[in-house]
């Protein structure tokens, strides 16, 4: 993440979590034993397990990706 310009801003106490940020984006690395991020890591390899976007207004946006074909 530190050659793509991330930097790690928060870290949980207990446990192997991480937030990296730049900018307005951020990631949440998640590679505790056996949470299911790690366990989704194990079948598909590396990659995002989970997303989410901040909106102004959730109903336009759930209702516009449910008419560009997402299921809900």
């Amino acid at each position: 993440f530190t050659r793509m310009g991330y930097v790690p801003v928060a870290k949980h106490r207990t446990k192997d979590i991480t937030v990296w940020r730049q900018g307005d984006i951020n990631y949440v690395v998640n590679a505790e034993p056996g949470s299911h991020a790690m366990k989704f890591v194990d079948k598909h390899g590396p990659c995002a397990s989970s997303m989410a976007w901040r909106v102004v207004d959730a109903k336009h946006a759930f209702d516009h990706a449910v008419a560009k074909g997402a299921t809900p």
